[in-house]
């Protein structure tokens, strides 16, 4: 059976700023065709292998990342020593933007989950540009508005929502990010975290996260093997998300 990827963002290391405005990638809305030529001339591109860090908190930053593929990882480290998954970030979206504002350190490591090709824009590049373009500034502060509304929402969702749509939310943000369909119309993801990471990541332990996934599969939500899962049918996926909001 031949497998196809879900509609995403497709890139390679070739790719110009001006992609990446004008396909809606947030933050870059507002910039000029000079902007979007200068950063092209300046940035640097790399690729990275699942695992690798992009950047580490603690680290000045001295620019923005930009994804053009792949999936990142936001993680933390608790009050215990525990390094703890605070969000997981899509191609085409811009990582240190709250860093570069304030001028500050990372608050947060990056690393990737997948293989990801990251754009890095200096701020010696972007200063100048965002002197002379106010509309760009506050593309990038609303931009940092919308990330904030978003950590919000996914902590009230924590704490609100019952384990079981907690589970069914994340791998749904999954199999939106990085599933593949086959001609059957299955689904299937391989997740590129473990199960322990999984499970920090909704809040819960290792053993109700294993006994949830349990339970989604006896409602034929999902098959689980592994990493590996396969959704039959998203609509149930989507069920379980939207009886727990209603």
């Amino acid at each position: 059976m031949q497998s196809q990827r879900l509609p995403m963002a497709q890139a390679s290391s070739e790719v110009s700023c001006a992609t990446c405005k004008a396909e809606g990638a947030s933050p870059w809305c507002a910039l000029s065709p000079g902007d979007t030529a200068c950063m092209d001339k300046h940035k640097w591109v790399r690729t990275y292998e699942p695992g690798a860090v992009i950047f580490e908190r603690g680290m000045p930053c001295v620019g923005l990342h930009c994804i053009q593929t792949g999936l990142v990882a936001l993680r933390r480290t608790d009050d215990a020593g525990r390094a703890v998954v605070v969000r997981i970030v899509p191609a085409r979206r811009t990582l240190g933007v709250s860093a570069f504002l304030r001028g500050g350190t990372f608050d947060v490591t990056a690393h990737a989950l997948t293989p990801t090709v990251v754009c890095m824009i200096p701020s010696a590049t972007l200063e100048p540009i965002l002197q002379v373009n106010p509309a760009q500034l506050r593309a990038m502060l609303t931009d940092l508005g919308n990330t904030v509304s978003e950590l919000e929402t996914a902590m009230l969702r924590l704490g609100a929502m019952p384990l079981r749509a907690r589970v069914a939310q994340v791998l749904l943000d999954f199999t939106r990010a990085i599933g593949t369909a086959d001609d059957e119309g299955n689904l299937t993801v391989v997740l590129p975290v473990s199960r322990i990471r999984l499970a920090e990541m909704v809040g819960a332990r290792p053993e109700s996260l294993t006994r949830t996934l349990a339970v989604l599969e006896s409602a034929k939500v999902a098959r689980f093997s592994g990493r590996r899962f396969v959704v039959p049918d998203l609509d149930l996926l989507l069920d379980e998300v939207e009886a727990a909001s209603a």
